[in-house]
């Protein structure tokens, strides 16, 4: 018994249309393999280029003192600073309260602990600027840094 005519048990036209085919389409699979291995290949270099941008950008950058906590018009600035180290950059400011007032005093009232507190800076979206404080010397020292972890 034969095959019906264009069966591809014979080999006949829809075997060889069907090989046709796949020859035609063989370059262009192979085109969009290579673009896409490229892309891929691309992206991974970019990112670990921007990644390795960021962190230099990341390790001397402080926030600025707006994005620290509103001080009332009664205490005193004493003394600002920028301070890097092998951690990075942060801000420290020395703060004077109210006559009378003591260090842990204006920290109860500035809202601030010696416990990291951080929030989503307004003008480094990606960064939380992180803020502590702690008594030192008759001031309460302020400390504001980026922190870029989330």
């Amino acid at each position: 018994m034969s095959a019906p005519a264009g069966s591809t048990m014979t080999g006949g036209p829809a075997a060889d249309g069907g090989t046709r085919s796949l020859r035609r389409a063989l370059p262009r699979i192979t085109l969009i393999t290579v673009v896409a291995a490229g892309l891929v290949l691309w992206l991974g270099v970019a990112t670990s280029v921007l990644g390795s941008l960021a962190a230099e950008v990341f390790e001397s950058s402080v926030p600025s003192l707006g994005e620290g906590p509103s001080l009332p018009d009664d205490v005193t600035v004493v003394s600002t600073e920028e301070v890097c180290a092998s951690g990075g950059c942060w801000v420290e400011q020395a703060l004077r309260g109210a006559a009378g007032e003591s260090p842990t005093e204006l920290a109860s009232r500035l809202d601030l602990t010696e416990r990291e507190a951080c929030h989503r800076s307004p003008r480094v979206w990606l960064w939380d600027v992180c803020t502590s404080a702690v008594p030192r010397s008759g001031t309460l020292l302020v400390v504001l840094q980026y922190d870029p972890s989330d």
